[in-house]
């Protein structure tokens, strides 16, 4: 059964779709080759960094709806850390 998210998606757009995945499957292969030639240890960043250090900003200001935040830093945490457990590149 196709995806109800694609079921109107037309011929052009899906080869749209596919060789836009094909490009980053084919730079995210030549990132992980570069990385494997990196000098320095790449630095490993946990749950607080990209979200403590954030809910730790609002309890200082003493937000109220610190708790939605908190379950929403969660999910994005979990969801980040199955899509991608090599690197995440962060700007």
């Amino acid at each position: 059964m196709i995806d109800s998210r694609f079921k109107n998606i037309t011929t052009k757009q899906f080869q749209i779709l596919s060789d836009i995945n094909l490009v980053w499957d084919f730079l995210v292969g030549k990132l992980h080759c570069l990385m494997k030639a990196c000098p320095v240890q790449p630095l490993v960043r946990d749950k607080q960094f990209f979200i403590g250090r954030y809910i730790d900003f609002l309890r200082q200001k003493s937000y109220p709806k610190i708790g939605d935040y908190e379950k929403l830093g969660e999910r994005l945490i979990k969801t980040l850390f199955q899509a991608t457990p090599a690197i995440v590149h962060c700007h």
